[in-house]
């Protein structure tokens, strides 16, 4: 699970640009509210094979966070 894993899944399941994709980007700035946080935790748990809380994410979170938590459970 990297960087770009968690990319493809924001373009396919919250049709987020490509292109305002970066490890800096914050869900927020994604335009990902905090329902949309609760989706992409259980969408990585099913498809990354993790066991992250479905409240780990919260919009203020940087993508390269979320990779860190994702790799540490």
């Amino acid at each position: 699970m990297d960087y770009d894993d968690l990319a493809g899944l924001l373009v396919r399941m919250f049709d987020v640009d490509p292109a305002g994709l970066s490890p800096t980007a914050t869900l927020q700035q994604l335009d990902l509210d905090s329902l949309a946080s609760v989706e992409l935790a259980v969408a990585c748990n099913e498809r990354f094979h993790t066991t992250v809380e479905e409240t780990s994410f919260t919009p203020e979170h940087r993508l390269a966070d979320i990779v860190d938590l994702l790799r540490s459970h």
